[in-house]
């Protein structure tokens, strides 16, 4: 998903209503795999003296890994990303390891960026942190144990609810 989007929705016998929703378009796993890609093109640089941000064939390639490599930061500790000079098109070739650490090291401040609009959301349903009984997380960005982790600690009476595949959870709701 390319946005934050977050709801805070009462749960009656059969009815659900919603207080309070709140979501910025800017703020999504295409915005943290940019700073994958922007720390990737920093390190093509300093190696290799070349810079890759004008050259678009090159730059989503570097883009795709880089999703990969952030995909795939939510379950193992570190991932490898691996192109070649034909893959990028220039003379350059690109091996790095990322580990999950210096991911979130990258998006920490992006996390907080999230808090703040899950507490715009919780003001506009009149509700503090500790007023949340369960926390539903769908998408691909909620998989980062980052994000799990910080909402969990901040919404202390909270109990992750974990009945509902994340990937597929807009598909449903969109459904």
């Amino acid at each position: 998903a390319a946005s934050a989007e977050v709801a805070v929705v009462r749960l009656f016998p059969g009815a659900l209503t919603t207080l309070g929703l709140a979501s910025e378009g800017w703020l999504g796993g295409d915005d943290l795999t940019e700073h994958v890609v922007a720390f990737l093109l920093r390190r093509i640089e300093a190696e290799w003296g070349v810079s890759l941000a004008e050259h678009p064939r090159a730059r989503a390639q570097i883009r795709q890994a880089a999703e990969r490599a952030r995909v795939a930061l939510s379950i193992v500790e570190e991932a490898t990303i691996s192109l070649s000079a034909p893959d990028l098109r220039v003379a350059v070739q690109v091996r790095e390891v990322l580990t999950r650490s210096q991911l979130e090291e990258m998006v920490q401040h992006r996390m907080e960026e999230i808090w703040a609009v899950v507490g715009r959301t919780l003001v506009q349903a009149g509700l503090s942190p500790e007023g949340i009984d369960g926390l539903l997380l769908v998408g691909g960005t909620s998989q980062m144990p980052l994000l799990s982790a910080m909402l969990m600690a901040r919404l202390s009476r909270a109990r992750l609810l974990a009945d509902l595949n994340p990937w597929l959870g807009p598909a449903l709701g969109a459904a």
